[in-house]
């Protein structure tokens, strides 16, 4: 459904135009945006036109802009102008629908040459409470915090695995694995093996979606994903191909380590040269 913009244009007397500024920003647009309950206001003077002030608020449809001028706190807000600008200070409304409205602001704002907008501002009182209030104690944590140290980092166990083919890492050897960096307690795995003939491509494999890697990638994912056996170490559902050239995945927690390091000797030979 289309949105709804209502819009107030209204022209005061120049010498005025700065406590006018002051208490429409201050005062009158935000009581008009909490009564209007609008999703957006703005408010700006025109360039061209001396004193011409608009106001325009954004209702997600056009029943909500006709209902919230027939509530009791419309009134309520026309009086408030009345009693402020009993003169110095004219206003005329209008509602615009849709599309057509965007275009009508758009073509005003370059015909008019308005100024920027300004958006809601909060009143003075708010600020200063602002300022007074003491600052929050997570406010405080994060002002104590040091800067993170430079560079990636990952917390976890790194297998790199070029020079390996699909068939040497099937079954027990990518098992084994899993099972030494679970226990050493790492919170992931990472395998390293590269793009294969995947550069460049947006490579599509069944299960999988935009797999971004070659032939040794697809089967070290394949089996991290479907093989049920791998599932006592490893965390189900939680595979992370969005790197090229890497997969990693988490693993179970292990309360008690009884591991300090990688056994690699438990893969079997490299079978092409790196």
């Amino acid at each position: 459904m289309a949105k709804a913009y209502f819009r107030v244009r209204a022209v005061v007397e120049v010498p005025l135009r700065q406590k006018f500024d002051r208490w429409y920003g201050d005062h009158h647009l935000p009581m008009a945006r909490a009564a209007f309950k609008a999703e957006k206001a703005w408010r700006f003077w025109s360039a061209t036109e001396a004193g011409v002030h608009y106001a325009v608020y954004r209702f997600a449809n056009r029943t909500r802009l006709d209902a919230a001028l027939k509530a009791p706190s419309f009134k309520e807000l026309v009086a408030d102008f009345d009693q402020a600008w009993p003169r110095g200070a004219t206003r005329t409304r209008d509602i615009l629908d849709g599309r057509a409205a965007r275009r009508a602001l758009g073509q005003q704002k370059r015909l008019e040459k308005i100024e920027a907008p300004a958006i809601v501002k909060p009143s003075r009182d708010l600020l200063k409470d602002r300022e007074a209030r003491p600052a929050s104690k997570q406010q405080t944590l994060k002002k104590a915090e040091p800067p993170p140290p430079p560079g990636p980092t990952f917390a976890g166990v790194q297998v790199d695995l070029h020079g390996y083919r699909p068939r040497d890492l099937k079954g027990a050897p990518l098992a084994s694995i899993l099972e030494q960096a679970w226990q050493m307690g790492a919170p992931r795995i990472r395998f390293i093996h590269g793009h294969g003939r995947a550069r460049g491509k947006r490579n599509m494999s069944r299960g999988f979606y935009k797999t971004n890697t070659g032939a040794l990638g697809i089967s070290i994912r394949r089996q991290l994903r479907r093989y049920r056996e791998l599932r006592q170490w490893i965390k189900y559902s939680t595979l992370d191909c969005s790197e090229w050239g890497r997969t990693t995945v988490k693993l179970k927690r292990n309360p008690r380590r009884t591991r300090t390091a990688l056994d690699l000797s438990v893969l079997p030979p490299r079978t092409q040269q790196l």
